[in-house]
């Protein structure tokens, strides 16, 4: 049998004291129209009291929504008592979250916004690319075990929060013009950035990377802040209608593992640091207004040295003993102004030198022992010593200059135009 809240003032007095045996007093529900408390409280027959809130949409007790906190309640147990892919299920109710064995699949579903609810941690990739998103809540995670990809969507600001670790982070063709990596720490694998409208960036406690890539954004200086290794490329040219780079620091970085690719751009001087290897390319092609090159520690480059169309006068490779590929200093639609060329130290070039279209009066090979082949037509020289040169392919100069100890000459179908 049930007791239902009535118009006898006895029966209120009843209710009001099961109520205030719970926590607090009931009496203004009691005080409405009979009608509309009929069904609202029933006390059971085994002595429990009833509140049936969908009677009346919410119940205060001492002005408080005790449904809508029992409801927050539930979720925070819920999400307690979850796994990682139900809290984020239950943070975007919206929408199915899909997962499959690299982590979470939720590339073009054009979600406008996403969270990660109360994960503390992630241990597989995040794959939120080609999407609508203006806003993503990493919330309390702190650790990512694969990469984050947020490339193709329209975030204008981007909140790394709480996460102090991630395998690599793709924000490429998004809208951000400025990136704070925050707690994030040591290795961040590939960091890609381009097609933004960037004009600053704080890389925070990132120690290393495997490749940094910038192209296509509207910085006119960066430095590197924390890192020392780059497994990769670091790659900044100039690309489509972002803004000329004027300057570059390279910071704590001793490594490149890659390419450093700084052409096309409006650099003056250029300055490579603490670096002692490059993996890859060294390019500065067309940065017509650089004058100055400092290699600094750098002792091996495993590609090519590009400084074509430049305005450098003389160029000096101080401390390098080997580049892997070709050394290119020569001006592609007109003359360089290059009079003067130090080799230093380098004793082997796996590839040709080639330093035609200049004015240089005279060249001295220094320790260079191997080389393919040497480009020198269009300078006004007049002799050339190769002592000690060992050339694999052969030499090209004008006709008329005098050679000393050089053995094997190009035709004129191996010299460059």
């Amino acid at each position: 049998m049930q007791w239902r809240c009535s118009k006898n003032a006895a029966l209120v007095v009843v209710v009001v004291v099961m109520m205030m045996a719970m926590v607090a007093a009931i009496p203004p529900l009691c005080m409405a129209q009979a009608d509309d408390i009929e069904g609202v409280v029933v006390l059971e027959d085994d002595g429990s009291l009833h509140i049936n809130s969908s009677s009346v949409g919410k119940v205060y007790i001492d002005g408080e929504d005790v449904v809508a906190e029992l409801q927050a309640t539930r979720k925070f147990i819920a999400a307690l008592t979850s796994t990682p892919a139900q809290h984020i299920q239950l943070a975007n109710p919206e929408v199915t979250v899909l997962f499959d064995g690299s982590g979470l699949v939720m590339s073009d579903k054009k979600l406008a916004s996403f969270s990660f609810g109360f994960v503390p941690f992630f241990n597989n990739s995040i794959n939120l690319a080609n999407n609508q998103l203006t806003s993503i809540d990493f919330n309390q995670i702190t650790h990512v075990g694969g990469g984050i990809d947020l490339s193709h969507n329209h975030l204008t600001v981007i909140d790394f929060g709480n996460i102090t670790s991630v395998s690599s982070i793709y924000l490429n063709y998004n809208d951000l013009t400025s990136v704070n990596f925050g707690q994030i720490a040591g290795d961040a694998g590939d960091i890609n950035l381009s097609h933004n409208d960037l004009t600053t960036i704080d890389f925070g406690h990132i120690t290393s990377v495997r490749s940094i890539s910038f192209d296509s954004n509207k910085f006119t200086s960066i430095g590197f802040g924390q890192i020392i290794s780059v497994g990769g490329d670091i790659d900044l040219h100039y690309d489509y209608n972002n803004v000329h780079l004027t300057s570059v620091d390279f910071g704590n970085i001793t490594r490149v593992g890659g390419d450093i690719l700084l052409f096309t751009n409006d650099l003056t001087s250029v300055d490579f640091g603490k670096i002692a290897s490059v993996g890859g390319d060294i390019d500065f092609r067309n940065n017509y207004h650089l004058t100055s090159v400092d290699f600094g520690q750098i002792t091996n480059v495993g590609g090519k040295i590009r400084l074509t169309s430049t305005d450098l006068t003389s160029v000096d490779f101080g401390q390098i003993l080997s580049v892997g590929g070709d050394i290119e200093v020569y001006h592609t639609y007109t003359s360089n102004n290059l009079i003067s060329i130090d080799f230093g130290n380098i004793t082997r070039v796996d590839g040709s030198i080639k330093l035609y279209d200049n004015d240089l009066t005279s060249v001295d090979f220094g320790q260079i022992t191997h080389v393919i082949s040497i480009d020198l037509h269009n300078n006004p020289l007049t002799s050339v010593d190769c002592a000690n040169v060992g050339f694999s392919g052969c030499l090209c100069v004008d006709a008329g200059v005098t050679l000393t100890n050089c053995r094997r000459l190009c035709t004129s179908s191996n010299c460059a135009h």
